[in-house]
């Protein structure tokens, strides 16, 4: 997850969600979360 985190985080657009099903990204704080469903926004990451 570490190498997608750093992917993700240099790739994805400014306006972008990340949804993540079960794994969380350590070093990001999700915008919202319902059971293992985590929603990152990428303006805050």
């Amino acid at each position: 997850m570490k190498r997608l985190e750093k992917k993700l985080k240099k790739e994805v657009k400014k306006s972008a969600r990340v949804i993540s099903n079960a794994y969380s990204f350590k070093t990001w704080e999700p915008a919202k979360t319902d059971n293992f469903v985590f929603l990152y926004r990428s303006d805050k990451i």
